[in-house]
């Protein structure tokens, strides 16, 4: 049974649930324009973040995440790679992104709960 577990979780890094101080801010593309599409952040690990939107995105979209809090003056800026996309109700979609490069682990303690 635990070799069905651990084939089942291919995740690359622990997730992490967000301090209840972290925002986030998602733009389409990769120059940060147009509206900001987040709604929250759900979970965040060294290599992506789970995120509820207010728009659809394609699997392999870019797009900018801008994850904000108390302990930062400016945001942790990441560009992404959406990995997967589930309705989640009207007009809320749950959404898996796969970050370029990976969260420093000083921003990572920052952003979440332990």
């Amino acid at each position: 049974m635990a070799q069905v577990e651990r084939e089942a979780n291919r995740r690359g890094s622990r997730r992490r649930a967000p301090k209840g101080s972290t925002k986030v801010h998602c733009y389409r593309g990769l120059i940060g324009c147009g509206s900001d599409v987040a709604h929250a952040v759900l979970d965040i690990s060294e290599t992506g973040a789970s995120l509820l939107l207010k728009a659809p995105f394609k699997v392999g979209e870019r797009m900018e995440v801008n994850l904000e809090s108390i302990a930062h003056r400016r945001p942790v800026k990441k560009m992404a790679a959406v990995i997967w996309c589930v309705p989640a109700g009207e007009d809320r979609y749950v959404v898996g992104v796969k970050f370029e490069g990976v969260l420093r682990y000083g921003d990572l303690n920052d952003l979440t709960r332990m």
